[in-house]
């Protein structure tokens, strides 16, 4: 009996924890919410791209050589100058006017699509999200998903590609931004 009471108490005390609530916290997170804090961020003046302070904030989006890329690029570029990721890659462009936008709910497979647009031109970028194949150190991060970014332009032709060669990754986030 008092077998018993030790178990129930210690599954208690787990379940409590500070740390399996913020575990269960990730779990709900959506991947459509994942990306809406991305945009939030970004539009905030608060983005991942183009700043030199914080590659804490890289990181939060990004993960891998693509948050290395990316980071490396703001470093290595001068204030006066434009780097190797010479245009906005969630909304495809360098000059922005965007009307329309709606970041669709995410499919069964986590696909999420963002529409709008630009200066009079439809576009749309897909974000595909999957469990992260390696956890990293962080608790957070074990239960976040990863999105590769596949931007569409105007012809419907992929330019994710455009991303990866101007970096020479691939396009990929995490939900630890939650």
């Amino acid at each position: 009996m008092k077998t018993k009471l030790v178990i129930l108490i210690s599954l208690a005390l787990v379940l409590c924890s500070p740390a399996f609530a913020q575990k269960n916290k990730l779990a709900t997170i959506s991947p459509e919410t994942v990306v809406k804090n991305l945009y939030a961020a970004h539009n905030a003046r608060r983005s991942p791209f183009f700043q030199k302070k914080s590659r804490a904030l890289v990181d939060k989006y990004f993960t891998g050589s693509l948050a290395d890329a990316i980071w490396q690029d703001a470093l290595n570029t001068k204030s006066d100058e434009v780097g190797t990721l010479n245009f906005d890659p969630l909304y495809n462009a360098q000059d922005i006017q965007i009307t329309n936008f709606v970041i669709a709910k995410s499919t069964p497979d986590n696909v999420v699509k963002v529409r709008f647009i630009n200066i009079g031109e439809p576009d749309e970028i897909t974000f595909t999200l999957r469990p992260p194949i390696r956890p990293r150190r962080f608790i957070r991060s074990s239960r976040s998903y990863i999105a590769t970014l596949r931007i569409w332009n105007r012809s419907c032709a992929t330019a994710s590609t455009a991303v990866a060669r101007k970096l020479g990754r691939s396009m990929v986030i995490t939900s630890s931004a939650a």
